[in-house]
């Protein structure tokens, strides 16, 4: 099946700031849903510490919309990259893991 929306998000060493990154991406996405937009998160963590990479582990297990990748890149453009090549979308929109954006940003962009 073939989405509409990939939310790819890049993290390394976010720690709790990746959980508020990821739930916060994914109640704009309930909004998308809401209006007929399928959507996906991709998360690509590159080179992770430890408490990042258990909360990434946390998130991907708790919704089934979510994925995760680690790579270890040590490169912000490599990351992003492979990220979209593991995408199943037609648009995708970028966040780090410490962004926060509104709750309708992904449905006006």
């Amino acid at each position: 099946m073939l989405l509409n929306l990939s939310v790819l998000v890049n993290g390394h060493k976010e720690g709790l700031l990746l959980k508020k990154s990821c739930l916060n991406a994914i109640a704009a996405m309930d909004i998308c849903r809401e209006n007929d937009i399928r959507a996906e998160l991709v998360l690509i963590l590159d080179r992770p510490d430890e408490e990042t990479l258990a909360i990434a582990r946390e998130i991907s297990a708790s919704f089934n919309f979510v994925r995760l990748y680690v790579v270890n890149y040590g490169n912000l453009g490599n990351s992003r990259a492979f990220g979209i090549s593991k995408t199943q979308s037609d648009w995708v929109a970028f966040l780090d893991g410490d962004d926060l954006i509104s709750s309708n940003w992904l449905i006006n962009a």
